[in-house]
């Protein structure tokens, strides 16, 4: 983040919505970096294997029934992944709405000397 979230503060109404787009933006991206990895690793494995039964078929090494037995197996690892993608999106909320709270917080704590979130950002 270009600033400091514990010396947050805002003088008006758009420093405050910039700073809190900022912090956000920040939480969303180094989440969506860390979780993006590991979605992408599963998603390329699945693909490799979709690609193989595809070459396979082509080539005459698999018949048709194999490649069908096979792409149900490739689509119930996809379908296996979905669900770590669905509550990982609830994470990723959660994130966002922990790093909304902290900065309004903080410019409050700032601007007034008044913590209304301790549990947040402590005394």
């Amino acid at each position: 983040m270009s600033f400091d979230i514990k010396a947050f503060r805002p003088e008006s109404v758009a420093d405050l919505a910039d700073g809190l787009a900022e912090a956000i933006s920040w939480a969303a991206a180094n989440w969506f970096s860390a979780n993006f990895q590991a979605v992408k690793l599963h998603l390329i494995a699945i693909s490799e294997a979709v690609m193989q039964t595809r070459w396979n078929l082509a080539t005459g090494r698999i018949g048709r029934a194999e490649a069908a037995t096979l792409m149900g197996i490739h689509n119930a690892a996809l379908g296996a992944q979905m669900p770590g993608v669905k509550y990982g999106g609830y994470e990723l909320v959660q994130k966002v709405l922990d790093t909304a709270t902290k900065v309004l917080a903080y410019a409050v704590r700032n601007l007034t000397g008044i913590n209304l979130a301790p549990h947040l950002i402590g005394s």
